[in-house]
């Protein structure tokens, strides 16, 4: 017998969060989904989080990239503004992970030994 359909991503205060738990799909999803992190090291280092919890949050992730990439960008902007230190190097890197999902190199992160093309 199937399960019934589960809602993974919910918003909470105009953030995707992983349903019931505090963790950000910005920070999570990312984590996954850019190839920072495995499965496995997500289930080991996150233990209250499921398989589909963490597909879910890659999914997500995936289909709203442009719009995380752009908050990245002007929260980077924001501190360069204020001269944090490292500010300029993590702007520069969102602009040109940006700037490769625009030109539709989506595996911004993932390694060659995931077989896609």
């Amino acid at each position: 017998m199937f399960k019934e359909p589960t809602t993974y991503i919910e918003i909470r205060d105009d953030k995707p969060y992983i349903a019931m738990t505090g963790y950000k799909v910005a920070v999570m999803g990312a984590m996954f989904a850019e190839g920072r992190a495995s499965l496995e090291w997500m289930l080991e280092h996150y233990p209250n989080l499921t398989p589909a919890q963490v597909y879910a949050a890659a999914a997500y992730y995936s289909d709203n990239i442009e719009t995380f990439l752009q908050h990245e960008i002007e929260a980077n902007r924001l501190m360069l503004e204020v001269n944090v230190p490292g500010a300029q190097a993590a702007y520069d890197e969102a602009v040109a992970r940006y700037e490769r999902v625009k030109a539709g190199d989506w595996w911004i992160g993932q390694p060659e030994t995931q077989g896609h093309d």
